[in-house]
């Protein structure tokens, strides 16, 4: 009686730990999702930061290009 005792005690004690064992996948499953979805967002704030940023420096190029042709385009035959 005793071993049959011990023996379904060690398989309640085996189910338990593949249970713990699965649990911690899950978590780790789900954190591994939430990081990627965090890294993704921060790539993408990162692109549209570059965006606008290029977008300002043609900006400030392009006024600096007409002001240059407008004061000294007599130079250039402009």
């Amino acid at each position: 009686m005793i071993t049959l005792m011990n023996i379904l005690l060690k398989k309640v004690k085996d189910f338990l730990y593949k249970k713990h064992i699965c649990a911690q996948l899950v978590e780790e499953g789900l954190l591994l999702s939430i990081s990627l979805f965090v890294l993704a967002m921060l790539l993408g704030t990162v692109q549209n930061l570059n965006k606008s940023f290029t977008n300002f420096l043609n900006t400030v190029w392009k006024s600096l290009e007409d002001l240059a042709t407008q004061l000294f385009g007599w130079l250039w035959g402009k």
